[in-house]
């Protein structure tokens, strides 16, 4: 599709790490879009769950998060 996915890694201080996360060059604002931004929610709230809890959801059941 033309778009790129920019991850960087910022070490602030000793214990702590920023993370930079760009999907970039959409060409316009339509139905994959939307559903990629969606997507992209879901895969942070698990990588959230998982540094905070330690808990790990299947592929499967991360629609109901």
């Amino acid at each position: 599709t033309g778009t790129v996915l920019c991850i960087e890694v910022e070490e602030l201080e000793e214990d702590q790490t920023l993370l930079h996360l760009r999907h970039k060059n959409w060409k316009e604002d339509n139905e994959h879009y939307g559903r990629t931004n969606y997507c992209w929610a879901m895969y942070l709230m698990t990588l959230q769950r998982y540094v905070e809890i330690g808990t790990v959801i299947d592929y499967e059941k991360r629609g109901g998060i």
